[in-house]
């Protein structure tokens, strides 16, 4: 029976001590051969009384020489990608009697992608009720990252955000699609107009995002970002405060400028938020006012105040 990796252990009975020699001595120094080759560590010799005056004198060795049948063996090993950019290997190790199974597992490496790498390790109950030893790997591997392609902006979804779409394309079939989208990250390009490459750059801010939102559309798995955008900070030119409106709010009204190009400008209007005295405030509506021929445009807010209990 195997004792270790590789090493199996050898009992003998020694034979023929001629009767002035020492049992223990004569068992140290006589040799032991296993393979065809001499066992050069010392024996753990016993010496054990038997019928008729006579004793029993035997050596125990451990050998880790030429001893393959007690080197646990992986079966093939298979492989799939199991989450984004991951692909897992996993296989079943076979462990000679003797060993401990979940041991060996951890302790024997495989060579997968040109490294010998050690597993991770459980045991898991076969039909039989048997228990077998299963390794896994999980490396990283760019063939289950999936890119995104048709990246695509959108009108303003509200006010300093812009909705942009992406197609999440070549998607391994092992793969779960809607699991896989949430996963995906997009590289936000630089003429988003969002913050300046500089200043991420300084400050260390991430400029990778995963989607919001995934699902089906068109037959491709299909993620949405809502971005800061440029487009979408419309900005309050020339606040006024006017008389009271009812019990306790007065209004504010404010010309409205900078509307991005192609921005529907009520949906974004009506989302302008304004701080006041610490707090923020919406607008309870928009107005698009003709004056001198121009068209401008015009946000009204209500805030509390006693000055109109």
């Amino acid at each position: 029976m195997c004792s270790a990796i590789g090493a199996r252990q050898y009992t003998a009975t020694l034979s023929n001590i001629p009767e002035d020699w020492d049992n223990v001595e004569a068992c140290m120094k006589t040799s032991f051969y296993v393979h065809g080759k001499a066992v050069s560590t010392s024996p753990i010799c016993t010496v054990t009384p038997a019928l008729n005056s006579t004793t029993i004198v035997q050596g125990r060795w451990i050998v880790d020489f030429d001893e393959s049948d007690c080197v646990p063996v992986w079966s093939a090993i298979s492989s799939e990608c199991s989450s984004y950019g991951m692909r897992t290997y996993q296989a079943d190790i076979h462990v000679p009697p003797g060993l401990d199974a979940l041991a060996s597992c951890k302790a024997t490496p495989a060579i997968i992608q040109e490294k010998k790498l050690y597993p991770e390790c459980e045991l898991a109950r076969q039909d039989d009720g048997t228990l077998v030893a299963k390794g896994h790997w999980n490396i990283p591997d760019t063939s289950c990252a999936p890119q995104w392609v048709r990246v695509t902006p959108h009108a303003c979804y509200t006010y300093d955000q812009k909705r942009y779409t992406a197609v999440l394309d070549k998607i391994p079939h092992e793969m779960d699609p809607l699991k896989t989208c949430f996963e995906a990250p997009l590289r936000i390009p630089g003429d988003t107009g969002l913050l300046s490459p500089v200043y991420y750059w300084a400050f260390g801010i991430d400029r990778v995002r995963k989607p919001d939102s995934c699902g089906w559309d068109g037959g491709g798995m299909v993620g949405t970002w809502y971005l800061e955008h440029s487009d979408c900070r419309p900005t309050l030119i020339s606040m006024q405060r006017y008389g009271c409106v009812g019990s306790g709010l007065q209004r504010f009204e404010s010309e409205v400028a900078d509307f991005g190009p192609y921005e529907e400008w009520y949906h974004l209007c009506t989302a302008i938020p304004y701080q006041w005295w610490g707090k923020t405030y919406l607008p309870v509506k928009c107005e698009s006012r003709k004056s001198w021929g121009k068209t401008r445009r015009y946000v009204l807010y209500d805030i509390p105040t006693d000055q109109c209990a």
